[in-house]
């Protein structure tokens, strides 16, 4: 297993993602995080698209940024965004 830890900004980001989406939206969001967590601490080294030394891979409408942090067996978030559709 890995530590997953998230830095400020991803936290930040993930916080705006979520005020910024329909209250009906809002549990898909928790829903995912906790997929992210679980996916990400059990292989993070080697899930998603490498990136030059980060990692970027999509759960549900959000795109995740992280780096593994090896051999120390962490993964660090370092930024999310939502690619869901703004409705008006």
């Amino acid at each position: 297993m890995n530590d997953v830890d998230w830095i400020d900004a991803a936290l930040d980001q993930l916080a705006e993602i979520y005020v910024a989406a329909p209250v009906g939206v809002r549990e898909e969001i928790v829903d995912a995080v906790e997929e992210i967590d679980r996916v990400l601490g059990r292989n993070g080294e080697i899930e998603g698209e490498s990136r030059g030394g980060y990692h970027r891979i999509y759960f549900h409408d959000l795109l995740v940024v992280f780096f593994a942090v090896v051999p120390h067996s962490a993964i660090q978030v370092t930024g999310i965004r939502s690619n869901r559709r703004k409705t008006r």
